[in-house]
């Protein structure tokens, strides 16, 4: 898959917000979030996706959505996997 990042690094209110979704969801603990939104140039695939990247001390997750970052709501932040709210759940390593 072909990705390129979208012009400046997309919309910063909804990055707070997503954010925001993500520490509700997972906790607000030693976890940095980082949210950006890229272009997709494979066909088929949708124009924009966000990829959300977790940070953690005892290890890294990403996750993709298929739709730009103004698009994500809550329940696709809800619908993350399970592997991230364990280890957000860790006190550390």
């Amino acid at each position: 898959m072909t990705l390129k990042l979208a012009n400046g690094r997309g919309d910063a209110f909804a990055a707070g917000r997503i954010k925001a979704w993500l520490e509700r969801r997972f906790g607000a603990g030693e976890e940095a979030w980082i949210v950006t939104e890229a272009s997709c140039l494979e066909p088929g695939r949708p124009p924009r996706q966000t990829t959300i990247v977790m940070i953690h001390p005892a290890a890294s997750l990403s996750f993709r959505i298929a739709k730009p970052m103004a698009a994500v709501d809550a329940a696709d932040i809800a619908e993350l996997g399970e592997a991230a709210a364990e280890l957000a759940a860790e006190g550390c390593c």
